[in-house]
């Protein structure tokens, strides 16, 4: 199928013209560049998912101001996990990236992904939603890290694993499992 991304963005942007506090019009805009490979502008307008109820709902918007992209050795950045655990999980691997230019990584993770979240490299300390927060000198939304770090198709960390289940865990739900080496193994999630 054809999704006719170039006259998506035509409309996108001409919707903008014309209602420019039309914040759906800016975030679609953004999902069609970024979804033709104009990187560097969708990055720009992805920020619009903050200001939609249904996807901007940050655990808690930090009073620091917000991460402009410059590292600073020895910076604290705390990066906020939004939206959903996938998307928490699927952009947690960009972290690593701010560490390596030399700055103090805090995450704030939702609950269930905190003890996993442990295990990316380059990540100082991880903070579970609700709880207190050290001191840091910017945050930024964690789906805002691609536009700050100016990813591309190209540059984007595919190196993994880059998260690993503790090893005690995996021991205990190891020694749960029958023994059957012939039988079948299947894992299921869902929500």
């Amino acid at each position: 199928a054809d999704n006719r991304l170039d006259d998506a963005i035509a409309a996108f942007s001409e919707a903008r013209r014309l209602a420019p506090a039309f914040i759906e019009a800016r975030w679609n805009l953004a999902l069609a560049l970024l979804a033709s490979g104009r990187f560097d502008e969708g990055w720009r307008h992805y920020d619009a998912r903050l200001e939609l109820p249904q996807l901007g709902a940050l655990p808690q918007r930090p009073p620091s101001p917000p991460w402009d992209g410059v590292p600073r050795a020895g910076e604290t950045l705390l990066l906020v996990a939004e939206q959903g655990l996938g998307d928490a999980i699927q952009f947690a691997r960009l972290a690593p990236l701010v560490a390596a230019r030399g700055a103090h990584v805090v995450l704030q993770a939702p609950a269930p992904l905190a003890q996993l979240f442990r295990s990316l490299e380059g990540v100082h300390e991880v903070v579970p939603v609700g709880a207190p927060l050290p001191a840091f000198d910017a945050w930024l939304p964690l789906l805002s890290l691609p536009g700050a770090l100016g990813l591309d198709a190209g540059s984007i960390p595919a190196r993994v694993p880059y998260l690993a289940a503790d090893a005690a865990r995996r021991a205990d739900i190891r020694a749960q499992l029958p023994l059957r080496s012939d039988a079948l193994r299947a894992g299921l999630a869902w929500s």
